[in-house]
């Protein structure tokens, strides 16, 4: 697993997640914790609108700790897929 492409400001996150490793079958499910983020800070319990792919936006909530997971996340090919995360 690996990642590129971060986009991180104070209104939005956005990061391309990667699988790629010899033998991997596509498509690879993944549940996605984000770190380090810099300045998209979230409150806890926050709730935010999340894109991954061209899939409809879909609702989560941040954490008591205020980190933002993403459970289900398909990555269809070696390109990875991206995610984007707004505040509500």
């Amino acid at each position: 697993m690996d990642w590129k492409d971060v986009e991180d400001s104070a209104d939005h996150y956005s990061i391309t997640i990667l699988a790629d490793y010899p033998g991997i079958e596509y498509p690879v499910k993944t549940d996605v914790t984000l770190r380090r983020v810099q300045k998209f800070k979230t409150k806890p319990g926050e709730k935010l609108s999340v894109r991954v792919g061209d899939a409809e936006p879909a609702n989560v909530q941040a954490g008591a700790d205020g980190r933002i997971s993403v459970p289900n996340i398909t990555i269809p090919s070696k390109d990875g897929v991206r995610i984007g995360i707004r505040r509500l």
